[in-house]
C-alpha cells in the first residue's frame, strides 16, 4: 500500500519504548486514551492514529462506497515509519473493528491486540446471534434514515451501546461538536456491518486478543465480545463491573489490567 501524503498529521506520539498502536472509535477523538496514555507512555511508545474525518482531518473520500481499506492505507503508512519491526494493537469501539480488521489481514506484525467493545457487528451474522441481530436491526432501521436526513440523532448511537441515556449529559460544546461527526458515524456503520471476513479467518488468527466489555453495556456489545471469544483461538473476555461503552475514560485501572 503507498503511504499517504501528509501522514504526520493522522497520529500523535507519547513516549519511548515497546510500540502500542492506538485506534479510536466513532464520535471520539485520540483524547479518548488519554488517561490510558499517561501512564502507559512512561514505558512504551503511544502511538494514536486519527481517524480520517476526526480530530480537525479533512473527511475520508470513500462514503459511497466506504472501505475499511482507507484506513488501512493510513495506518500502513504509520506502521511502517514508527513500528515496522512489531506493535502492540488497541482498538476502541469502531476503532476496535479496524484493529481486528487490520490484525486479520495477516500483513503487518501485530503481537498482541486488545479490543474494548468493538463494534464488529458482522460477526453476530456468523454465530446466529439472532437475539443481538434483532436489537441491531431495531435501532439500525430507525437511526439510519434519521441520520442520513440530517436529523441529528448522533447521540442515540452512544445511548445505544452504553445502554442508557448519557448522551444528554455531556456538556453542550460537546455535543455540538460530537453531532458534526454523524456522516461519519454512518460510514463506519456501512463497515460494521460488512462481513469481509469469515470463520476462517477469525479462526486463523493466533496472536493473544483482550476482549474487554462493560457490566452495563448494550446486549449487543456483550454478544460480540461473546462471538469473538469464540472465534478466535487466543482471546480471552473480560468484563469491567459498573462500566459502559465509555469505559476507556471512566474505568481507567481496570481497562490498563485488561491489557493483554
Amino acid at each position: 500500500m503507498s503511504v499517504s501524503l501528509g501522514i504526520e498529521n493522522y497520529y500523535e506520539i507519547y513516549g519511548e519504548g515497546q510500540p502500542i498502536l492506538f485506534i479510536h472509535g466513532s464520535y471520539a477523538s485520540t483524547s479518548t486514551w488519554k488517561k490510558l496514555v499517561e501512564e502507559l507512555s512512561k514505558n512504551h511508545k503511544c502511538i494514536l492514529f486519527k481517524l480520517p474525518g476526526h480530530c480537525g482531518l479533512s473527511d475520508p473520500k470513500d462514503f459511497d462506497k466506504p472501505t475499511v481499506k482507507t484506513e488501512f492505507a493510513l495506518l500502513d503508512g504509520i506502521i511502517q515509519k514508527e513500528c515496522p519491526q512489531g506493535f502492540h494493537l488497541v482498538g476502541h469501539s469502531y476503532g476496535g473493528v479496524v484493529a481486528l480488521a487490520l490484525a486479520l489481514e495477516q500483513i503487518w506484525p501485530v503481537l498482541g491486540m486488545t479490543l474494548y467493545e468493538p463494534v464488529s457487528t458482522w460477526v453476530l451474522d456468523l454465530v446466529q446471534e439472532k437475539k443481538a441481530l434483532q436489537l441491531l436491526r431495531d435501532f439500525l432501521n430507525d437511526y439510519i434514515p434519521k441520520a442520513k436526513q440530517g436529523m441529528p440523532v448522533g447521540g442515540d448511537v452512544i445511548d445505544f451501546w452504553c445502554h442508557a441515556p448519557v448522551f444528554n449529559h455531556f456538556p453542550e460544546g460537546v455535543r455540538e461538536q460530537l453531532l458534526l461527526l454523524q456522516k461519519n458515524n454512518l460510514r463506519h456503520w456501512s463497515i460494521c456491518t460488512q462481513a469481509s471476513y469469515n470463520q476462517d479467518n477469525l479462526n486463523a488468527l493466533s496472536i493473544p486478543v483482550s476482549l474487554v466489555v462493560g457490566s452495563e453495556s448494550s446486549p449487543v456489545a456483550h454478544a460480540i465480545i461473546h462471538a469473538l471469544e469464540h472465534l478466535l483461538p487466543s482471546a480471552e473476555a473480560r468484563c469491567i463491573q459498573g462500566a459502559n461503552h465509555l469505559l476507556v475514560t471512566t474505568h481507567k485501572d481496570a481497562c490498563l489490567a485488561a491489557m493483554w
